[in-house]
């Protein structure tokens, strides 16, 4: 099967088509939508309108319905958009370049998916390798190449992938709630537990001892990193950069394993603090402090979600040093002192139960949204290439 030609965007759309001038009636007021807006690739409208002169200079380029938004600083980061509003309000940043869909030539959905596709990221990350300031602008996105099929082939492939779009949206915030529930029955519960334990308290270091275990950094371990939003995962390919380390560098590696605490003293203001879930072992940079259990039955989710909670954030604001704000830190000579709650082992043991048993159903959403991505993401490169075809 024949894979579709490839044209330049500016045949198929025409960029930045209505850009207001410096001139323009300043008590007119718009709905402005700059970067910060655009959040899981759809611009967020409940904006509230502004008078055209209070608005930054930056607002410039109309937008309509089904213009399709296309950031071009760090286009990477695929600040895309398609707009749904059928209001006459809309400014843009021209931080964005706005494609607005040629009639009889192609579907702005399919615009948007084509944006998204392999292809087109290739072309943009060329653009912008070895650029001081990551961005590209609107003659290099007019000459963009993307797949061209037929008018009714585009539209039947933004309604399938349209479709996929939309499947993993709903799995996305019915995960998002279940965590917020999750949140809140472990938050009460931890509550109740701190109550019962107020006369049972420990310090850090009398439930749990540093670790520092080297390793190499040519061992086949696999490398993580520990991230504020989701704990310690792997850490991809394109992020590690052994060869620009010296050999002394090159040993800042420590080995975790299973039940092991991992905190980046820099940051754990905002929370870089989790515990090591995996069966295998992993190892992460010298810098984070590393600490485990004295005693293998006391409860991990309990102490994670007690050192990741609001008032234990709160907590180390206070006892960070530092003479530089953007450089406090919390060291393990002041985390090794706070005095935490001690309950009875039955009663983590309920906490880390239930914590396991909500963490279950969540991972299964988590599985399903990850496949239904990646079958997207194999369906998308089939029909945007044109390997595989579609009935219209």
């Amino acid at each position: 099967m024949s894979e579709h030609p490839l044209e330049p965007l500016n045949k198929m759309c025409d960029i930045n088509p209505d850009t207001l001038s410096e001139t323009a009636d300043a008590s007119r007021r718009y709905r402005y939508i700059d970067l910060s807006s655009i959040k899981e690739q759809k611009a967020d409208l409940s904006i509230a309108p502004e008078l055209f002169a209070d608005l930054p200079s930056r607002a410039r380029r109309k937008v309509r319905c089904n213009d399709v938004l296309l950031g071009t600083v760090r286009p990477n980061l695929k600040n895309f958009a398609l707009i749904d509003s059928d209001e006459d309000d809309l400014l843009c940043s021209t931080g964005f370049a706005v494609l607005r869909s040629k009639e009889d030539i192609s579907d702005p959905r399919f615009i948007f998916q084509a944006i998204n596709s392999e292809v087109v990221e290739r072309q943009l990350n060329a653009l912008v390798t070895g650029s001081n300031y990551p961005a590209v602008n609107a003659s290099q996105v007019a000459e963009l190449l993307i797949p061209v099929p037929p008018l009714p082939e585009q539209k039947k492939i933004a309604e399938i992938l349209s479709g996929i779009d939309q499947q993993i949206l709903f799995h996305q915030k019915r995960l998002e709630k279940n965590q917020r529930l999750t949140k809140g029955v472990l938050s009460e519960m931890l509550a109740r537990i701190e109550e019962v334990s107020r006369d049972s308290k420990k310090s850090v270091e009398d439930i749990f001892r540093e670790t520092s275990t080297p390793e190499r950094h040519e061992s086949e371990t696999p490398l993580y990193s520990l991230t504020i939003e989701s704990g310690l995962v792997p850490k991809p390919d394109r992020y590690v950069r052994d060869f620009l380390l010296t050999d002394k560098e090159k040993e800042n590696y420590k080995l975790i394993t299973k039940g092991d605490f991992a905190m980046n003293p820099m940051n754990l203001r905002w929370g870089a603090i989790s515990a090591f879930h995996e069966e295998s072992t992993a190892k992460i940079s010298k810098y984070y402090t590393t600490f485990r259990a004295r005693d293998i039955r006391t409860s991990v989710r309990l102490y994670e979600f007690l050192f990741r909670s609001d008032q234990y954030i709160r907590l180390y604001e206070r006892i960070a040093t530092g003479s530089l704000i953007e450089k406090m830190r919390v060291n393990w000579s002041a985390f090794r002192k706070l005095e935490i709650p001690f309950p009875p082992l039955e009663v983590q043991n309920d906490f880390e139960s239930l914590s396991s048993s909500l963490e279950l159903v969540n991972s299964r959403t988590q599985v399903l949204i990850a496949k239904l991505k990646e079958f997207r993401s194999a369906l998308a490169f089939d029909l945007l290439s044109g390997r595989k075809r579609v009935s219209v």
